[in-house]
């Protein structure tokens, strides 16, 4: 099983929808944790899930899941940084990583964030880690239109370094 993530950033609602289309994406699962942006108001839910529809891609929100914000204070370090270890087993988290699997053994589907950087987001600290855990191939689709595939051994980051992050 292969699953893309692809960040929105400031580029246009054409070009994001371009991208999607470009690589074939049926899916568009947001994980956003906010799912609005004041900077780019054609990324919000709403919008979002209209334009995707004419489309023909289907726009689900999990961010309530696998949000990188959690509003629940658990999942939050001493100084207030996320948790990230202790949020990929939590049952609400493994949850949302269920659905997208369950989504993309049926339809090419790819997870998104508003970081444009997947390095710099936790739709790779995160939701990337658990699947590659898992089996799961992941590729990131780049604002270029490249591609770029997660290799199996590239989370090697001790219990220190998660907390870095």
């Amino acid at each position: 099983m292969t699953i893309y993530t692809i960040g929105h950033s400031n580029t246009t609602l054409v070009r994001f929808l371009d991208l999607l289309t470009n690589h074939g994406i049926e899916v568009l699962i947001d994980a956003r944790s906010q799912p609005y942006s004041r900077f780019s108001p054609q990324f919000n839910r709403t919008s979002l899930n209209t334009a995707l529809g004419q489309r023909g891609i289907v726009y689900r929100y999990l961010g309530d899941k696998l949000g990188g914000r959690p509003k629940d204070p658990q999942y939050r370090l001493p100084n207030g940084k996320v948790d990230y270890m202790r949020l990929a087993v939590a049952p609400i988290y493994r949850e949302g990583l269920r659905q997208v699997q369950e989504q993309a053994s049926g339809q090419r589907t790819a997870v998104m964030c508003s970081e444009a950087d997947y390095r710099r987001c936790h739709r790779y600290w995160l939701i990337t880690r658990s699947l590659i855990a898992e089996g799961v191939e992941v590729h990131h689709i780049l604002h270029s239109g490249e591609v770029v595939r997660t290799a199996p051994d590239e989370f090697v980051a001790t219990a220190e370094q998660w907390r870095l992050l």
